[in-house]
């Protein structure tokens, strides 16, 4: 009989509200961490605007590749905008990396 009783306090351990309450933080907390994930990468797209794939041509410098990308623009802001969309820097540039660019403004 004692292996019972300590069987019904451990199962009795927990009520039905704690676990009601429990899965409900568990929804409301993955509903947050959803939306902050949506907002975020909403933010990087709209930040990003349209953006195309390119490769870094044999010796190409990232000056280079800024003015073949977009030569309207300065070189600095394209290659501060190229460094962002793909997390490096521009010193990581190396023959044939693909890269995300931005789109030129066919405007």
């Amino acid at each position: 009989m004692p292996a019972r009783a300590s069987q019904r306090a451990v199962s009795d351990g927990v009520t039905w509200r704690q676990m009601i309450a429990v899965v409900l933080f568990s929804a409301i907390a993955t509903a947050a961490l959803l939306t902050v994930a949506h907002v975020r990468t909403s933010q990087v797209t709209a930040g990003a605007g349209s953006a195309v794939v390119t490769e870094v041509r044999d010796g190409e410098t990232p000056a280079a590749l800024a003015v073949r990308v977009d030569p309207d623009a300065p070189v600095d802001v394209t290659l501060a905008r190229i460094a962002e969309m793909n997390a490096l820097d521009a010193g990581e540039l190396t023959s044939r990396h693909r890269l995300l660019v931005p789109a030129p403004d066919r405007g």
